[in-house]
């Protein structure tokens, strides 16, 4: 399924180790070096911007750029597109731009799509916003399983597919908080799945101190734990609405070109507290490795508070659990170069594992414009 990926690793800032760098036909062992990027990135850059973008990605290292053409806005970085009203650009096509650029240089491009969260739709389609527990639709997250709404998205996947791109990514492919996706259809659907409406509504409630309350933040993950069957159903019925949007989305685009990739970025407790990652986000790592050719868990370990070898456990629990594996690398806010580093080589080390290393295919940066880098071949 894979297209032979480019032989390189690097670490981004200060000393940027470029180890062999080969044409993608020639590299057997091979490992993916990605960054994700904003299309706002490139086009800032001006009229060259994707060839400025993208020779600077080649003399990185860099094998694959996710490029954002639907953020958390809803704005489409696209031309070939029947929607648009929703244009960021009305006159400029980023995405061809960049993977003009891109693929004479040999690297990969995928479309980076922003799925639940989308300020324009839930604004042109209010009915369609995600319902919160106590302050209905305050939010731009999308409910997963309006049927308007899969309909566009897989439209949207569909565009994308025409274009030349090598792959499909997908971020925010899950809830965002368990005190979001409970409308009054919400409660009717989990009725139909066999749950105690009350005891479902008693778990949430206690759990964030709603209706007065006392909060225990840990009491419907207990539950889970401790196997409460109204807990699981909570659980089972989060992730068969985020599995059935992904699986929308990924045929849809497959229906016009069956050969593209498809990734995901994922929050990365599915890889080590299934009861956070399946009530929270409805995202489960067993259901990943049924969607996506490989996942990218965001493992920002200095935000998350993380030692440095935090990556190697995220990246050999993905594994155990089906998932091919391309980790997301911290490189804003208080990381540094040197923390960069080790996570590199632990990453490195591991793709050398007898058990673990055909299942890890390298890493993604997060993101292009919030690092520098220095450059020394040896």
């Amino acid at each position: 399924m894979f297209k032979k990926l480019i032989s390189a690793m690097l670490c981004p800032i200060m000393l940027l180790p470029l180890f062999s760098s080969v044409p993608i036909a020639a590299a057997e062992s091979s490992a993916i070096v990605g960054k994700w990027l904003w299309g706002s990135t490139v086009a800032d850059l001006g009229a060259d911007g994707a060839e400025i973008m993208m020779s600077r990605c080649a003399a990185e290292g860099i094998t694959d750029v996710y490029l954002l053409v639907k953020g958390t806005g809803g704005k489409l970085g696209y031309l070939k597109t029947q929607y648009k009203n929703l244009l960021t650009r009305a006159h400029r096509d980023v995405l061809q731009e960049t993977i003009d650029a891109a693929h004479k240089r040999g690297i990969r491009v995928h479309a980076w799509i922003c799925v639940v969260e989308d300020e324009a739709y839930k604004s042109n389609h209010p009915e369609a916003g995600m319902w919160h527990y106590i302050r209905a639709r305050d939010n731009n997250f999308i409910t997963p399983y309006d049927e308007g709404y899969r309909e566009y998205v897989g439209n949207v996947a569909k565009e994308l597919a025409q274009y030349d791109i090598d792959g499909i990514h997908l971020d925010y492919i899950r809830y965002n908080h368990n005190a979001n996706g409970w409308s009054e259809r919400d409660f009717e659907n989990l009725a139909a799945m066999g749950a105690n409406i009350d005891r479902v509504k008693e778990l949430v409630e206690t759990t964030w101190g709603y209706h007065g309350k006392n909060a225990n933040n840990s009491y419907i993950f207990n539950a889970y734990k401790n196997n409460d069957p109204d807990a699981l159903i909570i659980a089972q019925y989060r992730r068969k609405n985020i599995k059935e949007l992904a699986a929308h989305i990924i045929n849809s685009a497959k229906s016009v070109n069956p050969n593209l990739v498809f990734s995901a970025a994922t929050m990365p407790e599915g890889a080590y507290e299934a009861s956070y990652a399946d009530l929270h986000y409805g995202q489960n790592y067993d259901d990943a490795a049924e969607l996506y050719d490989y996942i990218c868990p965001m493992a920002y370990s200095t935000n998350y508070g993380k030692a440095d070898n935090w990556v190697v456990t995220l990246a050999k629990n993905s594994i155990d659990k089906g998932n091919n594996v391309v980790m997301g690398i911290q490189v804003f806010d208080s990381v540094t170069s040197a923390r960069i580093m080790t996570e590199m080589e632990n990453i490195r080390t591991l793709m050398k594992d007898s058990k673990y290393g055909k299942g890890m295919l390298g890493t993604v940066f997060f993101r292009s414009g919030t690092y520098e880098y220095a450059k020394a071949t040896y």
